[in-house]
């Protein structure tokens, strides 16, 4: 029964953000086409959250290595099969209007595969650590090869929470975080794109009409909704020159709709399943469950987060999505097997001891 109630708070999660794509009015003429096509990924995300909530945690376990191996490949062959929207080669398709991103379908299974690796207690804590970065530098890699900077920052961000949360000494989470800013440069080197991002971010009124256009944009959107948002017909200004309003730019698109009072909202959502997650983590009945509950359940949210951060021009422009609110099947696919594994993770198995493994670090 659990289970199922489990299973009814992830459709309702999923049939709000709908409603939400519905009601973004940055999608022009064409909101029922966008909504349906969003139902079409819910109705999908919800039938494989509800299979894997039913499969045991030890059989995911299992085949982490499978489902590891299946996302390396296919985020490889995208970059020579791929469709390249926006500059980026990361999806497959489209397929009668559906196009798949494999970074945002790999999410679980990464996670799931540092969190075996981490946990390994019968391995030396620096091999663990070298197991963990060569996985994470492999799905990082590829991703950044998009090229894709916003997904590899989470997954490096990801690596580093894993490390935490299994217990390791500071230095290594740190370490991690010192070989992602490396990338980072390197990436930056290489992409000259992102070096005139980084430009118009630091000075956007002097590339107004460049790299600066879309830091501009999201300020003077947020600025005309206000504290309660802009009335028609004044809450144009995303439909008519924010970029992306309907995916990379959302929560600036809803601050100018509802206002600073509705922006407030989804970050209070946000902190309140960030509580939520981490109760469920401490109840859970190993170490490994706990550790992947914690850090699978801040995927999102981490990326709910860094797509504010951005939105709001506290960091440069990265091209992630906001979970459930922003428009896109992947995005949305990948929170609902996220949320599937969790609840699996969450299910006392009676095979396995039960109680709180004292290693956890976020109690």
């Amino acid at each position: 029964m659990k289970r199922l109630w489990k299973i009814l708070g992830a459709a309702l999660l999923g049939v709000g953000g709908c409603l939400a794509v519905y009601g973004n009015q940055t999608i022009g003429g064409y909101p029922v086409q966008y909504t349906i096509r969003q139902f079409a990924a819910l109705a999908a995300g919800l039938l494989l959250c509800s299979g894997l909530t039913f499969v045991p945690f030890r059989k995911l376990e299992k085949y982490a290595w499978t489902a590891g191996t299946f996302c390396l490949i296919t985020l490889f062959l995208v970059l020579f099969t791929g469709s390249n929207i926006n500059g980026m080669q990361g999806w497959f398709g489209p397929v009668y209007g559906y196009s798949v991103q494999p970074s945002e379908l790999s999410k679980g299974p990464y996670v799931l595969l540092l969190t075996i690796l981490a946990c390994r207690k019968d391995v030396q804590e620096s091999i663990r650590f070298l197991h963990v970065c060569g996985i994470c530098f492999l799905f990082t890699g590829l991703v950044m090869l998009e090229p894709d900077m916003g997904s590899a920052i989470l997954f490096f961000i990801m690596g580093a929470i894993v490390l935490f949360a299994a217990g390791f000494r500071m230095r290594y989470p740190l370490a991690l975080v010192g070989g992602a800013i490396v990338s980072g440069f390197i990436f930056i080197l290489s992409f000259p794109y992102a070096l005139k991002r980084i430009k118009g971010f630091w000075d956007p009124e002097f590339y107004a009409k460049t790299s600066g256009w879309h830091i501009l944009q999201f300020r003077y959107t947020m600025a005309n909704g206000g504290w309660t948002g802009a009335e028609d017909p004044n809450a144009m200004w995303s439909a008519r020159y924010l970029p992306l309003a309907h995916s990379d730019s959302a929560f600036a698109a809803v601050v100018e709709y509802s206002g600073v009072a509705g922006g407030l909202v989804i970050i209070g959502a946000f902190l309140l399943a960030s509580w939520l997650i981490r109760k469920a983590a401490l109840s859970a009945s190993t170490e490994t469950r706990q550790v992947f509950i914690f850090s699978a359940g801040f995927f999102p949210l981490i990326q709910g987060f860094l797509h504010i951060a951005v939105n709001t021009t506290l960091i440069p422009p990265t091209g992630v999505t906001l979970p459930l609110i922003s428009c896109g099947g992947s995005s949305l696919l990948s929170v609902m097997i996220i949320l599937g594994m969790i609840f699996s993770a969450s299910e006392a198995d009676l095979t396995e001891r039960t109680g709180t493994a004292s290693a956890f670090p976020c109690k």
